[in-house]
């Protein structure tokens, strides 16, 4: 049976086409946006360094990257809300042309969401969304990228397949079951010497 035609069976409504438009004039800048948001981590200010002047120590003394700290942290914030703004605004407006928000997709507009707010409440408070000893920016980077890159994705959904093969799980399970039974092994054999005490005081110690 031969599929009807896309646009003219499946774009009927004004309010599709025009999110549509918007998914295709974002379309071509998403990979170059991407490479640029990824790039970003490499030259501003590290993390550990936003709240203290002197956070980030002795460069002599702490070794770093001779690229990091090339971009203040206050345009980097703005580079990155208007990056996620972008990939926002692709991934919405795809989502409603095709009226179709698959689970990737959701995930995609939930971290970014997360992602944008993140940085725009760390320009007001110097850190972003509370707790204040853990810099959600950073940590995000991985979750924006693979929301946005297909192969990744590919390759996670592979992944996911394989782990949860009964073979695979066998074998995890047999490794824990060994991981546990060398490190009793080791409290028995190393009790009460200068090795045992030093690696073997307990189990959890000993795994």
């Amino acid at each position: 049976r031969k599929s009807k035609p896309f646009t003219q069976y499946a774009l009927q409504d004004d309010q599709q086409r025009r999110a549509l438009a918007v998914s295709l004039a974002l379309s071509p800048f998403m990979k170059a946006a991407l490479v640029i948001y990824m790039l970003l981590y490499f030259f501003e200010v590290p993390s550990w360094c936003w709240l203290e002047e002197d956070a980030c120590g002795d460069p002599d003394v702490i070794p770093r990257s001779p690229l990091a700290a090339q971009i203040d942290v206050a345009v980097s914030r703005l580079l990155q809300m208007l990056l996620l703004a972008v990939f926002l605004v692709h991934e919405v407006a795809l989502g409603q042309a095709l009226w179709k928000f698959s689970g990737w997709t959701r995930f995609c507009i939930l971290v970014l969401s997360f992602a944008i707010l993140d940085n725009a409440m760390a320009c007001f408070n110097g850190y972003g969304l509370p707790p204040s000893n853990i810099y959600w920016s950073p940590l995000l980077r991985p979750l924006v990228f693979l929301s946005l890159d297909r192969s990744v994705q590919k390759f996670v959904h592979q992944a996911a397949v394989a782990i949860s093969n009964k073979n695979v799980r066998d074998l995890v399970i047999m490794q824990l079951i060994f991981i546990v039974l060398w490190g009793w092994l080791g409290l028995l054999l190393f009790a009460r010497t200068k090795e045992g005490d030093a690696y073997f005081d307990d189990l959890e110690h000993s795994i």
